[in-house]
This record gives C-alpha cells, sequence and structure tokens, in this order.
C-alpha cells in the first residue's frame, strides 16, 4: 500500500496531467480527484473499464471520480485515457 505521502506526489499527477488534458479536475486533499468538463462520461468511464482501469461514475453531469494510488496505477489511468482521448473518446467538453 503506498503511503500518504507517494499518494499525495500520485493525486497532484493525476491533477496536473487532467489539466493539461483539458479537463476541470477539483482541488484536492483527499486521495481522490473529482474532475469534469467531460462530454460524454458513461464512455469515457466504459473505455477506461475495457483497458481495466476502474474508476467511479458518481452520477454527477459531465464529472468522474479517480481515487489517487501508487505510481504504476497512476500511469495505467493516465496512458488509458490517453489513448482514449487520442481515439476521440469523450474528449473534454
Amino acid at each position: 500500500m503506498a503511503d500518504v505521502e507517494d499518494i499525495k506526489v500520485q493525486r497532484d499527477r493525476i491533477v496536473s496531467e487532467l489539466t493539461r488534458m483539458g479537463f476541470k479536475p477539483a482541488a484536492s486533499d483527499s486521495n481522490y480527484v473529482f474532475f469534469g468538463g467531460i462530454e460524454n462520461p458513461h464512455a469515457l468511464w466504459q473505455g477506461l473499464l475495457e483497458r481495466g482501469v476502474l474508476i467511479r461514475d458518481v452520477g454527477i453531469p459531465g464529472h468522474l471520480r479517480v481515487t489517487a494510488g501508487t505510481e504504476p496505477e497512476t500511469t495505467a489511468f493516465l496512458k488509458a485515457l490517453e489513448a482514449l482521448l487520442d481515439g476521440q473518446v469523450s474528449a473534454p467538453a
């Protein structure tokens, strides 16, 4: 299990990368990153799931939530997200 400092690093990495990709992450002091600006959250969620990455659809239109974990987990999420965006599956709105 990742320690608190490692999780903070990964959370900040996720926020930075989501912002770079055009999403709108909310400020967070926890291990969750809530992000919006998603045209079709269900399509993005499904695409990530098909690539072995499970995040949460919390039922708020245009938003999803990802948990900051280990470096390999963060890398897997970001790579899967980039692949989906390259294929234009629910790019940022």
